[in-house]
């Protein structure tokens, strides 16, 4: 069994020796490590084709110079994110206000469970706009946030996630995905709150089809 524990390391604990899987992946980003390193647990016994033939390295699975400054990073931002783990509520506490505020704003709604998410996750999707339209301004105000998933951000495609989740298509390409952590300030949260409503009033000003919901709501 391979497991993909990116979005899981340093939101719970994680104990290989009880885990029951063949296999584990994480990613540095996720947890403030360099962009680029990653880590793939194999658990003894475990055979899995070679990614790269020719060298000693890595117990012969990737041949090529090991990156020991990023090697080095990833395992202190793993040390760092686990000793951060009891201290996640004062994380949630920004994301439920960042949730309370956004979704406030008319005609939008909170995609997947309230309380059951991860402690830095917030997915908002808003109707009557394009999700990458919504992106460059957020962009131009000196705020990185995501529409859609993670693994398909570089895609106009709407999110399978949110599809699979039910998520109508056109509610789902109006989706916010904003990812918050220990280094998220109280000042941001207030800056998110202040930017965003009139970024959305904006986009939908310029919609014929939110003109339709105003002349109706009349």
């Amino acid at each position: 069994m391979f497991t993909d524990a990116v979005q899981a390391v340093g939101n719970v604990d994680i104990d290989l020796s009880e885990l029951k899987v063949d296999m584990l992946a994480l990613s540095g980003h996720k947890i403030h490590a360099p962009k680029g390193i990653g880590l793939l647990f194999i658990r003894r016994g475990v055979v899995i084709q070679n990614l790269i033939d020719g060298g000693g390295q890595e117990r012969r699975k990737r041949a090529g110079t090991e990156n020991l400054p990023y090697i080095v990073g990833l395992a202190t931002a793993l040390e760092l994110a686990v000793a951060k783990i009891p201290e996640l509520d004062k994380v949630r506490e920004k994301r439920d206000r960042l949730i309370e505020a956004l979704t406030k704003i008319p005609y939008s709604k909170l995609n997947g469970h309230r309380t059951e998410r991860l402690a830095g996750n917030v997915n908002v999707g808003f109707e009557f706009i394009e999700g990458e339209s919504m992106l460059l301004w957020l962009d131009i105000a000196g705020i990185a946030a995501s529409t859609g998933s993670a693994c398909s951000s570089a895609s106009l495609e709407a999110s399978h996630v949110l599809l699979a989740c039910g998520v109508p298509h056109e509610k789902a390409h109006g989706s916010l995905r904003l990812s918050i952590s220990h280094e998220t300030t109280d000042e941001d949260v207030d800056y998110i709150i202040e930017t965003l409503p009139p970024i959305i009033e904006r986009l939908r000003n310029m919609s014929p089809l939110w003109e339709e919901i105003v002349k109706k709501e009349k």
